[in-house]
């Protein structure tokens, strides 16, 4: 059984390489066909889910405060960013919907945490699967409500003490605000575009968001004495000082406003479509936007129906994460066989670790490099080595990219010496390395 270019190109663009149960999905789906029954899943299994991040988040918490000893504490912070990074791995590989999968990776980077202190170590996990997860086919003003309310984010970027200074705390503490959250928010998460607002602007919604902190037990607690209650001013709109309220009407205003719009629209282009995408590209999908208010499964859909037209689109190079997770998923082999944290460090995409708050790139020229494909033929060689009595190179071949393969890579991968050496040829060729 074979797929078409375009369908081949489908599984490969919009989830993680073509497995053999990828090649029966996408047998009989075009792009936006197969988004939205993957979509339409997706939302079924939601209805379903039980699990509560409250239980899981005091759980860990507790379990780290009640631990005296400092090294001990260290060991279980770690231990349960392991267990998060090596899940949402092993979710991606086996998963059924591999676009879902996608799409939460792409969230998540968006909103990039990083787990390079002991506070957040052990909330990134949760912070993907309660945040951002259940709001990823909603509109985006519930998905950035959702994720600035996160206790991860408001421990990631210091918003836990931020204090007015006319607040009761601050006028008996000397202490002010603390401006990272809002800068963030702006700069990263909504209008992108620097020239829409201004240092003014950055201080009055941080004087907005202060008050919003986390308690013990790890949950979302609005700490009225730190809020800065006077009234503000934010781009050209008043603010009245009403506590909690005003930061979230910040948030809604800022969802809808045309330079999120734009921002928004452009990283989804870059994601799904090309490095550089085009105007008409974009603009396409920021009249979906404007029409729909922000609705994300209707601006995916969006993406398919311009794939659909434009099958000669250039192919994005996988970042190292993907490229493990569509390797591993291709090939059939699990976590079990490979340690994915390691791997993922190795080729240079440590999970939750992309060391600031603008996330990993999505841009070829920043993975495309001698040492890091060194790398990645270097762990191909090893996965190759665990399958090469299950698969011959050829039968892998016409699986993982039919007649996407170039004449050439059907040469090479034919006359390797060893079942091995074609397998490795297959995961590191040029095909295998684009989506």
């Amino acid at each position: 059984m074979s797929l078409s270019v375009s369908r081949h190109r489908c599984a490969h663009r919009f989830g993680f390489g073509c497995s053999p149960k990828d090649i029966l999905f996408w047998q009989t789906q075009t792009a936006t066909e197969g988004l939205q029954t993957q979509m339409e899943l997706f939302l079924k299994h939601q209805k379903i889910r039980k699990a509560t991040e409250q239980s899981v988040l005091e759980q860990r918490a507790t379990h780290v405060f009640e631990t005296s000893d400092v090294k001990e504490k260290a060991h279980l912070r770690h231990q349960y960013y392991k267990q998060d990074a090596v899940e949402r791995s092993r979710r991606a590989i086996l998963s059924d919907l591999p676009f879902i999968e996608r799409v939460v990776f792409f969230w998540s980077n968006h909103f990039t945490v990083c787990a390079d202190r002991r506070e957040t170590l052990i909330t990134c996990g949760p912070f993907e699967n309660y945040a951002i997860r259940p709001h990823i086919l909603g509109s985006f003003a519930d998905l950035l409500k959702a994720v600035i309310r996160h206790p991860a984010m408001l421990l990631y970027l210091d918003n836990t003490t931020s204090t007015g200074a006319l607040s009761q705390l601050g006028r008996r503490s000397g202490k002010d605000v603390n401006e990272n959250l809002a800068r963030e928010i702006l700069e990263l998460h909504t209008l992108g575009n620097p020239s829409v607002y201004t240092q003014a602007d950055v201080r009055s919604f941080a004087q907005s968001l202060t008050g919003w902190s986390v308690n013990r037990q790890g949950q979302f607690r609005f700490r009225a004495a730190r809020h800065s209650p006077e009234p503000k001013e934010f781009m050209g709109r008043k603010v009245d000082g009403n506590g909690r309220e005003e930061a979230e009407d910040i948030l809604l205003f800022l969802a809808h406003h045309p330079a999120t719009r734009r921002h928004v629209c452009l990283k989804l282009c870059r994601h799904f479509l090309e490095d550089t995408p085009k105007e008409e590209d974009i603009r396409y999908l920021e009249e979906i936007y404007q029409k729909t208010a922000g609705r994300l499964r209707d601006l995916y859909l969006g993406i398919a129906e311009i794939f659909e037209q434009k099958h000669d689109r250039q192919q994005k190079y996988q970042t190292p994460n993907e490229f493990m997770i569509s390797a591993l998923r291709t090939t059939g082999l699990t976590l079990s066989k490979t340690d994915g944290v390691q791997t993922l460090k190795l080729l240079g995409q440590p999970p939750y670790q992309a060391g600031s708050p603008a996330g990993w790139s999505d841009l070829a020229k920043d993975w495309v490099s001698g040492d890091l494909l060194k790398r990645r033929i270097e762990w191909s060689y090893s996965i190759a080595d665990l399958i090469e009595r299950r698969y011959s190179a050829e039968t892998l071949l016409a699986q993982s990219l039919g007649q996407l393969a170039s004449e050439k890579t059907k040469f090479l991968v034919k006359n390797a010496p060893t079942q091995q050496a074609g397998i490795t040829l297959i995961l590191t060729s040029p095909e295998f390395q684009r989506r």
